[in-house]
């Protein structure tokens, strides 16, 4: 997956849960959308926190 392809899933990701966190009636902030990616990617090796803590930072 390139740079551009991963941006764009992690976009649709943030957006949705974004959504359902709003429905839920979830705050939406830095902390709250981390956690929720950290129960989404619980077991991917993959996963990069400080990539994600930055791309949050830009959405928000």
């Amino acid at each position: 997956m390139d740079t551009d392809d991963r941006y764009l899933a992690m976009c649709a990701i943030l957006g949705d849960m974004i959504f359902k966190m709003h429905k839920a009636g979830i705050a939406i902030n830095n902390d709250t959308m981390l956690q929720q990616l950290l129960i989404l990617f619980d077991e991917d090796e993959t996963f990069d926190k400080a990539y994600y803590q930055a791309m949050i930072r830009i959405f928000l």
